[in-house]
């Protein structure tokens, strides 16, 4: 549509090792009678290649969680911690723990608070960047 928002994630050409990916994104698609939040992932964005990992019609506040693939398996990437008021179509460093499976997963849950509660099979991931993706904008973020 032409008033969504997207959140495009590409993994930097310089990188030899793949990028891991899962979101929690706010879904108004019943908006203004209600909306949920959708937990999903995994995305496998190889080095030099970008995904859209979200497309709403308003604005998108966005949770990611962001790994690296190595031969030793998954790592986390860390940034600096973000103090203060987040700036729209900015991403900043946080920690929020929120349920993942390791294999791919769609879930959807009506308030954010919820998917820190993990169903037998989940666990607790590290989300560790947010971006507001304000409405008419296609957000690209190279990492």
């Amino acid at each position: 549509m032409a008033n969504d928002a997207q959140l495009e994630i590409c993994s930097a050409k310089d990188k030899n090792t793949a990028l891991l990916i899962a979101v929690v994104h706010r879904n108004y698609a019943l908006y203004p009678l209600g909306d949920s939040w959708i937990a999903r992932g995994w995305w496998t964005i190889q080095p030099g290649v970008c995904q859209t990992v979200g497309a709403l019609a308003i604005g998108m506040p966005v949770y990611l969680s962001v790994r690296r693939s190595t031969n030793i398996g998954p790592l986390v990437n860390h940034y600096d911690l973000h103090n203060g008021p987040v700036p729209n179509n900015t991403s900043v460093g946080i920690e929020r723990f929120f349920c993942v499976q390791p294999q791919p997963f769609d879930r959807v849950r009506p308030s954010l608070i919820e998917h820190g509660t993990c169903p037998s099979g989940w666990h607790k991931q590290l989300f560790n960047l947010y971006i507001f993706v304000e409405r008419n904008t296609q957000f690209k973020l190279t990492l």
